[in-house]
């Protein structure tokens, strides 16, 4: 288990990096696009479309390292009044339906690729790239979330207190 969640923390280290750097690419290329537009009077034809990409493959590589941070949006203001047993299972209830949800997500989203692919779908914007490469970050995604709620979930070392 301990292998699984350093290979884990890992992925996730990296893929936060990564989204961090799309982030940076993503603001340069729509300056440039902007640029191009306003000051030259000539658009970037790839400019929306790559960075609408973009915009998806930073989400869903940084939602596991939000995730590992603690950066995602939660409301404890009741749970703080439960007994220590209580307070235990209800910080674990949100992972169970995490990956009850992301298990249905990564299902949906690898049927869609796998569509992408077969049909070999393309986009209707001018560079018409194949659907499979912005899809595909959609599944490694949610693939990185899962393992990261499986982690917190049964790789952590408190256990349940007595009462």
């Amino acid at each position: 288990m301990k292998r699984f969640v350093r290979l884990v923390e890992t992925l996730n280290n990296v893929s936060g990096y990564l989204s961090a750097l799309l982030v940076l690419f993503s603001i340069g290329l729509i300056a440039v696009h902007v640029f191009a537009r306003r000051v030259l009077n000539s658009p970037l034809l790839f400019g929306e479309e790559v960075s609408g990409y973009l915009l998806l493959w930073m989400t869903f590589l940084g939602l596991a390292y939000t995730m590992k941070t603690g950066g995602h949006v939660r409301v404890d203001i009741f749970v703080e009044r439960f007994s220590d047993r209580s307070k235990f299972l209800f910080q674990r209830l949100p992972n169970i339906l995490g990956i009850f949800f992301t298990l249905i997500f990564l299902a949906g989203n690898f049927l869609l690729v796998r569509q992408f692919y077969v049909k070999h779908s393309l986009s209707t914007k001018d560079l018409q790239i194949p659907l499979v490469i912005p899809g595909i970050g959609l599944v490694i995604g949610s693939l990185l979330l899962l393992f990261q709620m499986l982690v917190q979930l049964f790789g952590s070392e408190k256990k349940a207190p007595s009462e």
